[in-house]
């Protein structure tokens, strides 16, 4: 029943983000898709691959490869620029079903499977994962990457044997993995910074709360960490060498900028209205949202906000402590910036 429940979920998302999505809704092109279009044609044209490409205030390059391909197979039109973005919204719901059964499935094997369901159920629908689903933009696919490697990383940690039985196994490889998935995930999107820090702040939390188990495990941490620095070091190495080349985060953070100045009160204001999307006002701009709707409505935010409660009081829990982290560093990048919450 639950497999049948699943492929019933994954078909109503793949309806949501692909039906229209050439041009219908959203109707015509949007200026960053534009952006984005003139460096996909100057790879296919120039070949003019690069891990960080300047234009339009800067764009990280892989997603670059993946819509060049697209672009290359369909031709120069809104399908070709949007269909990666629907297949990323289509693999993140995959990729919660999965992630939410390896945290709650072993234990708990009916509700673990119920809470799989929903989770996906719920991203299936929701406006934000189907709205950036169906525009040809790089950050639906952060979820992706980062999504993968909390798997990987989660099944090495726990040790669960594979997604896929005949593929090699050991805890080493899929610490590997999740490394070499974490660093695509910060090649993937500015926001994908956040991704060190999460994993930084919950290695630390395994080692002084978990330390049995960490002591265990700590040469596949040590080979994560390793294949995340390989993967991901020649974009903070091309960006630390090339300091003009990201003159967009000076302009949207102010925030921390007054932070670092000693005056708190930016950054605390934006985490009132972070805190408040979820069930009070969301995103502000039309752009991007309709314009102050939360992220749930009235019933789904009090089942959110009670989840939260729940798991704060349950945080001695690794598998507790991972989700708050990263619903944290996952809103960070918003906190920092202005036009909170976004």
């Amino acid at each position: 029943m639950g497999h049948r429940l699943f492929l019933l979920i994954l078909l109503t998302a793949f309806a949501l983000r692909v039906i229209g999505i050439s041009g219908a809704s959203p109707p015509g092109i949007e200026h960053d898709e534009v952006a984005n279009w003139l460096i996909d044609r100057s790879i296919l044209d120039e070949g003019s691959l690069s891990i960080y490409y300047t234009r339009a205030y800067g764009h990280e390059g892989l997603f670059h490869v993946i819509q060049a391909a697209s672009v290359a197979l369909l031709g120069d039109n809104l399908l070709a620029l949007r269909l990666p973005s629907a297949f990323a919204g289509l693999l993140g719901v995959a990729i919660t079903y999965t992630l939410t059964k390896l945290l709650f499935a072993p234990e708990r094997k009916k509700s673990g499977g119920f809470m799989a369901l929903a989770a996906a159920g719920l991203l299936a629908v929701l406006f934000w994962p189907v709205f950036y689903s169906r525009l040809g933009l790089r950050a639906i696919w952060l979820p992706v990457f980062s999504g993968l490697s909390a798997i990987f990383w989660w099944q090495a940690w726990s040790g669960k044997r594979p997604l896929i039985p005949s593929l090699p196994y050991s805890l080493t490889l899929s610490f590997i993995i999740a490394g070499v998935m974490a660093g695509l995930g910060v090649n993937t999107y500015m926001a994908g910074r956040a991704l060190p820090i999460f994993y930084a702040l919950f290695i630390l939390y395994l080692a002084l709360f978990h330390w049995g188990k960490f002591r265990q495990k700590w040469r596949g941490i040590l080979f994560f960490a390793l294949a995340f620095g390989a993967v991901s070091a020649p974009l903070f190495i091309y960006l630390q060498t090339n300091p003009g080349a990201e003159f967009r985060v000076a302009e949207v953070a102010a925030p921390l900028e007054a932070l670092k100045a000693g005056d708190v009160q930016p950054i605390l204001a934006n985490g009132v209205k972070i805190a408040g999307a979820f069930g009070v006002a969301g995103d502000p701009l039309w752009r991007q949202n309709v314009a102050g709707q939360p992220v749930f409505g009235p019933l789904l935010a009090i089942l959110f906000y009670v989840g939260m409660f729940y798991t704060i009081w349950r945080w001695r829990e690794a598998r507790f402590a991972f989700l708050l982290l990263w619903l944290g560093t996952a809103v960070l990048p918003s906190l920092v910036t202005i036009d909170a919450p976004s």
